[in-house]
């Protein structure tokens, strides 16, 4: 019997778990972390509280929920010729992702968005969607089909 065939449904969970995280990270562009960080911290000054949980929450959401959110829309609208992108399958270029993956991908996203929105309402109240708002907006006009 061959090594494949012996495989138990709990590895093949485990390797699918393994892969998606992969994927969604990659989608994330690690690549462009550091420069986001700087984004982020620059409006700040100096003034930013490292003991503060938003200080952190907001860190962390725009490095990667924001980041899944932009990147990912770009890579749905240009699956096909991201299929033949060399630089596509890093972690600064973002994945090159099979069909099934970008399939999932958009819910992926969603779920990425959700609980900061609640998360980010409870702290500046209903202004947010309007951020929340511009941020769809850009992305939509970046990524629909005049200007892509």
């Amino acid at each position: 019997m061959s090594v494949a065939a012996q495989t138990t449904p709990q590895t093949l969970t485990k390797n699918s778990f393994l892969s998606t995280v992969k994927f969604l990270i990659q989608v994330s562009r690690p690549g462009l972390w550091t420069t986001t960080t700087l984004f982020y911290l620059m409006p700040l000054g100096r003034s930013f509280d490292l003991h503060s949980a938003a200080f952190w929450t907001g860190l962390f959401y725009i490095v990667f929920p924001l980041s899944l959110l932009l990147y990912g829309v770009n890579d749905i609208v240009d699956a096909e010729g991201d299929r033949f992108n060399p630089r596509k399958g890093t972690y600064l270029f973002g994945s090159r992702g099979a069909d099934q993956q970008l399939r999932s991908l958009r819910w992926q996203i969603v779920v990425s968005q959700i609980p900061f929105l609640f998360l980010f309402w409870i702290w500046a109240g209903p202004r947010i969607a309007v951020w929340f708002a511009a941020i769809l907006l850009a992305v939509y006009v970046y990524n629909a089909a005049p200007s892509r």
